[in-house]
């Protein structure tokens, strides 16, 4: 993705002279061949889940719109066709008319042609802005799913194709008729219930009408993933994707299949053009399995139909870099294939299980901390929307896909979750301010001055452009900041979605389809309009910051997590004294907050037995033990504990608000950190009259305290006695408010380290006198 049609040329030319240079700065437009799409199988990935996503690049200043597009149904009406080129073909149904309008949009030449189903399927898409691509209907929509969980990632534009076979099967253009990637996200989504009829679908209209160009497109359900590539006029194949494999395209037609061959008898993992191998060996270019001559059921495709032009230099470096972990550029010589055909599945380091951050931050990739940072790389400018699916296969189809998309680049931004196959609406500012508008008279680009009429897209592109200097210690300074306040957002919107996905499931269980798609409208909408005013205001005061000449590293005033909470979470946390002391108390209080009607807390916690040893569990504001703690022994001293808290209240309605519920105290063994990691909560409440388990989100599961020397043993010799008395009648009289608080000193303790007047403050009422004698003689040999 995405090359530009000649036809509409020149109203691209006129649109570009509209937008405002501020559109332009730090940004250019790049080569479209900028396309970078990884997979990874479920047995890759820290969660178990299916991982896979594409960068959409072509130029700064292409805004994409997210829609929803809601089902239809259609019937035969010739005479709405008839007019067109009086050309008009009668197929059952009504026929789905592609083509572009002309500079002024006034009028509409027809391009590729389609049945419509009886009935279409709701969907999402991202499409671009009516001012970048004045065709119709779905102007270069590239990725979204429908009701029925399939989804679409297209394209990637591919490898040149060998003149011996684009001379016997040339490709048919858009304008001639042909399928472009202009029209295959809607044309699939509008009808597909499955990845695989997706494949067939695709496969059954390149054999009707053929196929414009060379792209590489994903297709998938919540049970599979397939990867589609068609070559030629009507040269395809599609490959199901392994669960133990990478999949990894830099706009390159790689070999798919099994060592890169694909047996073209294998209809359960392959679907082929049924000349695919005929064209080939009549081109003499055909290439089949090395293992198995003479076979003319297996082909390597892209051996046989590839042009020698097929490496991405930068994108390829930065892309094995990361997968591989490679830093330095002799392991990039080594390993990473030059200008030669690839396999685009590739077998996995050894043990290697890839986070979804670690996956989300692959695309924002410039080589960060290696040889080549700052190299041509997949963090690209030209990038306008990036998106990643999480296929989960533990969850209800309904549930079972998250498709994570972020608008512009996402090197300065972030990944909003979308449940997309359920919303049925979004955000206005998604695809506003483009709603309405129907000539290219109206402004384009970013509009300064009312930054508040601004879409997603271009409050992000400028966050980008801010920040995208090619002096790297520039770009540290200005954009460090930045990346770090997206990064704690995106690392919590991660850890938050496991949460949601519990509030879905259940409601998904009471309540049915219908409620749940209410409530992923509602949840999506609220992190994109959130998002979106976090952008705009690090954009205000960056560019603040920038026009005052401000010395120093730009920080967000603020600092923000996503805030979207379901009515029915409780949020669980525990938290600690930052110092306890020996032959004192280490004491851990739990808390609830955000709690609604609870009864019961279930707790799964852990400590470490060398450092604190259970002393004492009390409940409060209204809530009890049930039972004493159960303690198993895990390995080592690691010990895991059990307990379930009750609320006992005067009626039956549970307990609302936020409170201390419970403390854990133990006796502290040793010096140094002594933790209690909540690993498990799980809460019982009222919801809909009856008792149920509520959304229990554990915020700050381990607190920490660090154990200490005794605070009245000053010398720290071990024991409280004559020589502590003496250092506090040394120092009695001095004042916080003396210089030299903190930095006179008359004594050492019995290790040889200084002790200042500070040390004797125990009562740390900021004067050192007779009360704290007091204090440490109470103390005296303890």
């Amino acid at each position: 993705m995405k090359r530009k049609l000649t036809a509409i040329a020149l109203s691209l030319a006129l649109v570009l002279t509209m937008i405002p240079l501020t559109a332009m700065a730090g940004d250019g437009d790049v080569d479209g061949r900028g396309c970078t799409s990884f997979y990874f199988g479920k047995d890759l990935t820290a969660n178990g889940a299916c991982i896979w996503g594409r960068t959409e690049d072509v130029g700064a200043n292409y805004a994409k719109l997210f829609n929803v597009e809601q089902a239809a149904t259609y019937t035969i009406d010739p005479v709405r066709f008839d007019n067109y080129d009086g050309n008009w073909q009668a197929y059952e149904g009504d026929l789905y008319v592609a083509g572009s309008w002309n500079a002024t949009q006034t009028t509409f030449t027809p391009r590729f042609r389609w049945p419509y189903p009886a009935k279409t399927l709701r969907f999402t898409y991202n499409r671009d802005s009516i001012f970048n691509e004045w065709n119709d209907p779905f102007p270069y929509a590239e990725v979204g799913i429908n009701e029925k969980g399939v989804g679409i990632s297209a394209t990637e534009s591919l490898s040149s194709m060998k003149s011996q076979v684009t001379s016997l099967d040339p490709a048919v253009s858009r304008n001639s008729g042909g399928l472009t990637e202009v029209d295959i996200t809607a044309v699939v989504l509008m009808q597909a219930e499955t990845a695989r009829g997706a494949c067939e679908l695709v496969a059954k209209i390149i054999d009707t009408v053929g196929a414009g160009g060379r792209e590489g497109l994903f297709l998938s359900d919540p049970n599979e993933v397939w990867y589609f590539q068609w070559l030629t006029g009507h040269q395809y194949v599609a490959a199901k994707c392994p669960d133990d494999m990478i999949g990894f395209s830099p706009n390159i037609t790689g070999n798919v299949g099994p060592n890169g061959v694909v047996d073209i008898t294998d209809t359960e993992n392959f679907i082929c053009s049924p000349k695919l191998v005929d064209i080939a060996v009549q081109a003499g270019v055909y290439v089949g399995d090395p293992k198995d001559p003479g076979n003319l059921n297996k082909i390597k495709v892209c051996d046989s139909y590839g042009s020698t032009t097929n490496h991405q230099t930068g994108r390829m470096r930065t892309g094995w870099g990361q997968i591989y972990g490679y830093t330095k550029d002799a392991e990039i010589s080594a390993n990473v294939p030059g200008n030669v055909y690839m396999n685009f599945f590739l077998d996995p380091p050894a043990g290697r299980k890839y986070s979804l951050y670690e996956i989300m931050r692959f695309f924002a990739g410039r080589g960060e901390g290696t040889d080549w940072e700052a190299a041509s790389s997949i963090a690209a400018a030209g990038t306008v929307e990036a998106h990643v699916y999480e296929l989960r296969p533990d969850m209800p189809s309904e549930l079972a896909t998250v498709m994570w998309m972020t608008m512009a680049p996402p090197e300065f931004g972030v990944f909003i979750p979308y449940y997309a196959n359920l919303v049925t609406d979004a955000f206005d500012k998604m695809y506003s301010p483009d709603v309405g508008r129907n000539s290219p008279t109206g402004p384009t680009g970013y509009n300064a001055a009312d930054p508040d009429n601004n879409s997603v897209y271009w409050v992000f592109r400028q966050l980008h452009t801010e920040c995208n200097l090619t002096n790297l210690a520039e770009r540290a300074r200005i954009g460090n900041g930045v990346r770090a306040f997206w990064e704690d957002y995106q690392k919590s919107l991660i850890e938050q979605q496991a949460y949601i996905d519990m509030y879905m499931l259940r409601l998904l269980k009471d309540q049915g389809r219908e409620a749940v798609e209410k409530a992923a409208t509602e949840f999506s909408m609220y992190l994109s309009e959130e998002s979106y005013e976090y952008a705009k205001k690090i954009l205000a005061e960056l560019r603040a910051f920038k026009a005052a000449g401000t010395a120093g590293n730009f920080v967000p005033s603020f600092s923000a997590l996503p805030s979207y909470t379901p009515e029915t979470t409780v949020f669980v946390s525990l938290s600690a004294a930052d110092v306890s002391y020996i032959g004192g108390d280490a004491a851990y209080t739990l808390s609830l907050a955000g709690a609604t009607d609870v009864l019961t807390v279930e707790l799964e916690f852990e400590i470490d037995g060398s450092m604190l040893a259970g002393k004492a569990l009390a409940g409060a504001n209204g809530f009890d033990p049930i039972n004493n703690i159960l303690w198993v022994n895990t390995s080592g001293n690691t010990w895991k504990g059990e307990t379930t808290l009750t609320y006992e209240a005067g009626d039956s309605t549970g307990f609302t608000g936020d409170a201390d519920i419970a403390t854990f105290v133990y006796t502290p063994k040793g010096f140094g950190n002594a933790a209690m990691s909540l690993t498990g909560a799980k809460v019982t409440g009222l919801y809909g009259g009856t008792t149920t388990y509520l959304d229990a989100v554990i915020k700050g599961g381990k607190a920490k305290t660090t154990v200490a020397y005794n605070k009245y043993d000053l010398n720290r010799d071990g024991k409280v006695d004559a020589l502590d008395l003496g250092i506090v009648l040394l120092y009695c009289g001095f004042k916080a408010s003396d210089p030299e608080w903190k930095s006179f000193v008359k004594v050492n303790d019995a290790w040889g380290n200084p002790l200042t007047a500070k040390v004797a403050d125990v009562n740390e009422n900021g004067v050192v006198d007779m009360l704290d004698l007091i204090d440490v003689f109470i103390n005296y040999t303890k």
